[in-house]
């Protein structure tokens, strides 16, 4: 019960900040959320979206990765997302026949309209009228890679709230510290919103009413929450000090698996401090208390295992010691893989390969590219489609090509067309991939 009112609490500050800052002439709503509020903005929005919402205006979520670095190229993906979504009979049959719009797709299905964007708005506007003449949609953009989209993506919103008809607003969240909507023009009808959720406080409210508060599992919890908290504050000694604490209730508990999560935990904290021999030190020790636990039949130390090498080939690489970067990236390859965990296997070989190329061992770079293409080829092409094969396809294809390797070249891009489409090659889809290692964070 505490747990529902730690989240419902929250979800109506979101609601009742909405109602008081949102107007009927308001074009653009901009959240600024810290990245541990993200999820919270995505339960209010499946709220919202449903019979149970409490909001006039009706809310569209999008939550789909935008495949390509064109701007002409966003709207289409999310018009196809939608009438996708509306076609699907599955969801159809869930939603009350009495609530179905009489609308019909077809008119904007597989246009060659150059304006994408008003197509788009179109397209929804139209759906907007067919539920009533005084509906407002919003259409809710969650990227699902925004941690990768920048100013573009920022300019581009602004660019279709230029064109938005009055029956339409836009909704989107923004981290804080993101440089994408630095600058709104005067003439844009835009609030901006900040959650300040204080999620911490709510991790602690749940974990606090979950249960005996000197149960393992959840003394653990504590503790890892707080070092999250003392790391917000950059605070190393509060991190060593909760840490630790977290360290001797696992081995209190005698649970291999609580004790690598720990040290895990620990480490990415020190490593996100630059603290990178100490972070170093806790992996390792991850690791040695993986090797045990597996031993001892502790299944979960299984995917422990595969962030411990994965974490520790992170920080030697930014360490720039890079023939034991490589080592355990191989390492984390090799566990992933045998773990049928193949996003982290693909990336975990890119690695690997790239770092090769920077001690010239061209070679061997090649080979490792060749070998993951040749274990993933036949995977389910979805899975891999949000992986980083893309980079991998792209690299052997420059690297046949250019070798006037044909067959081969033919190969890899028969089955890159199969998994991004026939010009897979142009534009590139860098906001879809999002790497696994933590060198992204530094």
């Amino acid at each position: 019960m505490q747990e529902n009112n730690a989240i419902t609490h929250r979800i109506t500050q979101l609601q009742t900040k909405w109602f008081r800052k949102v107007k009927e002439d308001t074009k653009l709503v901009r959240w600024l959320i810290e990245e541990n509020e993200y999820r919270m903005l995505e339960a209010f929005v499946l709220l919202e979206s449903g019979e149970h919402g409490v909001l006039s205006e009706f809310f569209f979520p999008f939550t789909i990765p935008f495949f390509d670095n064109k701007e002409e190229s966003f709207a289409l993906n999310l018009k196809n997302a939608w009438i996708d979504t509306w076609n699907n009979k599955q969801y159809r049959d869930e939603v009350p026949k009495k609530l179905l719009p009489q609308w019909q797709s077809q008119p904007y299905e597989n246009t060659t309209v150059k304006n994408r964007e008003q197509e788009f708005l179109e397209c929804m506007s139209s759906f907007a009228q067919a539920i009533s003449n005084n509906a407002r949609l919003v259409l809710v953009l969650l990227p699902q890679n925004l941690k990768q989209l920048g100013k573009q993506w920022g300019n581009w919103v602004l660019s279709l709230t230029e064109k938005l008809p009055d029956n339409l607003q836009i909704m989107v969240v923004d981290y804080k510290d993101s440089k994408a909507f630095r600058y709104i023009p005067n003439e844009v009808k835009e609030v901006s919103i900040e959650a300040n959720l204080k999620m911490f406080q709510a991790m602690k409210e749940i974990v606090a009413s979950s249960g005996d508060a000197h149960e393992p599992g959840i003394a653990i919890n504590t503790c890892l929450l707080n070092i999250f908290e003392e790391l917000q504050k950059e605070n190393i000694r509060g991190v060593e000090l909760w840490g630790n604490k977290g360290i001797e209730v696992a081995k209190e508990a005698a649970s291999k698996s609580l004790e690598a999560t720990v040290l895990i935990t620990y480490g990415s904290a020190y490593f996100q401090l630059k603290k990178y021999d100490k972070a170093l030190v806790k992996f390792k020790n991850a690791l040695t208390v993986c090797y045990d636990g597996i031993a001892q039949d502790d299944t979960v130390c299984e995917s422990l295992l595969i962030q411990g090498y994965n974490f520790t080939a992170a920080t030697y690489h930014v360490k720039r010691n890079k023939s034991e970067a490589i080592e355990y990236y191989l390492k984390t390859a090799e566990t992933a893989k045998s773990y049928q965990v193949y996003p982290t296997y693909i990336e975990s070989i890119r690695l690997a390969s790239e770092l090769s190329v920077k001690q010239f061992n061209s070679k061997e770079a090649y080979k490792l590219l060749n070998n993951c293409f040749e274990t993933v080829k036949e995977l389910d092409k979805t899975m891999l489609r949000y992986t980083t094969f893309f980079l991998v396809c792209e690299k052997l294809y420059d690297k046949y090509h250019a070798n006037n390797e044909k067959d081969a070249a033919i190969t890899v891009e028969k089955l890159a067309k199969s998994i991004w489409g026939e010009h897979w090659k142009k534009p590139k889809p860098e906001e879809m991939i999002q790497p696994v290692s933590m060198i992204t964070n530094t």
